[in-house]
């Protein structure tokens, strides 16, 4: 039975500091008489000093193999090396090298590009970043992370010495122009194409890097080859206004027609320089990224940013904002979007409605709509008849103004007389927010002491 694949590899006993890259690479090419003899190894090289028990420093010797194993570098035995492990081994006299290939492999098949990407959008929007912040940043985009910290710590590290990360050890400024050229010349915008292709353009592209390596190969006979291994169905007729044209313009192939043979003509496609099978291969096999290019678009602004354009600019600027809000929101408590229900086009920019969702010890439905001007009754109302078709357990109102007086006693009643909490949002509570981002913790909780109030059972016996 297969070990299930974590989504950031096991970090333990396994870092620059503890275990340094050359050394553990000259003790594994040494050692594979089997498990014992590396493991022992390991712990006489690096875990002997200290006064640690010999049990802990048997067991950090192992949670170094459990992590050689986890990154790829020796076999499931955890002693014997894979491909990559021998490579490592015969690149271990030149340090430069040896990083940088250790640092691809981390970021096309370990979600290391993942755990970058995310960095960098938290970097824009002016996020504050601690291992916490980043496992939950992490999380929402699709990518399972261990509960300890160490496994994020251990990662950073290996791609700090390949010159990814840069600055002090609690910095994560990343450098844009050697993660470009790791991952030989793509750029993160091609990354976040390459994630947001539909999935026959990426089948096509997948089937394209199976054929040889001469310049053009025939439309229908990829095509052929992506039905037959990935289970697409292609509009034959229509392939290159579907298909092609997109992933011509993204730039990993040119196009042209051909002119011989009878019936619709194929069209010969040659990949670019940019089409690098060994980089964009794992990128579209393995490239976890539930968000998608507008989310990550909103989740990139700083919520200053987004507050100031919720009263400034056009009708389109204002609900693009609303959007923002919503899904700000939606990141800082660490929830899962659904869908949206109503966008800011739809509204003339007035108001946004997003459902999202958590499993964190319970499972709870949210629905929250951001509203732009004064919040009444029927807002809350509207909410109120939705949340038992959606069936929801949270209504959250948010309100770049205020709220009427009634607006606030029906949101009081719903809660008396439901399991439903009402969440209501004023342009005072986001004037704390914007202040420190934190704040949204204690206005959330003076909402919760409140509903508690308000559903006191004792006071519904009176």
């Amino acid at each position: 039975m297969s070990r299930p694949q974590r989504g950031i590899p096991f970090g333990p006993q396994f870092s620059p500091e503890q275990t340094p890259l050359p050394d553990l690479l000259g003790v594994l090419a040494a050692h594979q008489a089997g498990y014992d003899d590396l493991v022992h190894a390991i712990e006489v090289r690096f875990f002997a000093g200290g006064g640690a028990t010999p049990y802990n420093k048997r067991k950090k010797a192992d949670n170094t193999t459990l992590a050689l194993r986890d990154y790829g570098i020796v076999q499931t035995d955890k002693a014997t090396l894979t491909d990559l492990g021998r490579e490592l081994v015969a690149l271990r006299g030149t340090a430069d090298r040896l990083y940088e290939a250790f640092a691809r492999h981390i970021l096309l098949k370990l979600n290391g590009l993942a755990f970058v990407r995310t960095v960098q959008d938290m970097l824009t929007s002016k996020t504050d970043i601690s291992l916490e912040s980043l496992a939950r940043a992490l999380r929402q985009r699709g990518i399972a992370v261990p509960p300890t910290a160490t496994h994020l710590s251990a990662m950073k590290g290996w791609l700090k010495l390949a010159g990814v990360f840069t600055g002090g050890r609690n910095s994560y400024e990343v450098d844009d122009r050697r993660l470009q050229g790791i991952l030989g010349g793509l750029a993160a915008a091609d990354v976040d194409a390459l994630a947001d292709l539909p999935p026959l353009h990426r089948a096509f592209l997948k089937a394209l890097a199976r054929f040889s390596d001469a310049a053009d190969a025939r439309s229908n006979d990829v095509a052929k080859l992506a039905e037959s291994l990935y289970g697409v169905t292609f509009p034959w007729k229509s392939l290159y206004s579907t298909v092609l044209r997109e992933i011509e313009a993204a730039g990993f192939v040119t196009c042209r027609k051909t002119t011989s043979g009878r019936g619709a003509k194929p069209y010969l496609v040659t990949p670019t320089e940019k089409f690098a099978r060994e980089i964009v291969l794992p990128i579209l096999d393995g490239y976890p990224d539930k968000l998608g290019a507008q989310l990550r678009e909103l989740r990139r602004t700083p919520l200053d940013q987004i507050v100031r354009a919720l009263t400034v600019g056009t009708t389109h600027v204002r609900g693009k904002a609303l959007e923002m809000l919503a899904l700000w929101l939606m990141f800082a408590l660490d929830l899962d979007f659904v869908f949206w229900r109503k966008r800011g086009k739809e509204t003339g920019g007035a108001e946004v409605d997003v459902v999202v969702e958590s499993a964190r010890l319970v499972f709870s439905r949210w629905q929250i709509q951001c509203k732009n001007g004064k919040a009444t009754l029927e807002d809350v109302a509207k909410e109120y008849g939705l949340a038992r078709h959606l069936r929801s357990n949270v209504i959250m109102v948010v309100t770049t103004r205020r709220f009427s007086s009634d607006a606030k006693g029906f949101a009081d009643s719903i809660m008396t007389d439901t399991n439903l909490q009402v969440i209501l949002l004023d342009e005072a509570d986001l004037s704390q927010v914007v202040a420190s981002p934190a704040r949204l913790a204690e206005v959330l909780h003076a909402q919760a002491e409140h509903a508690m109030q308000v559903k006191d059972l004792h006071r519904a016996e009176e």
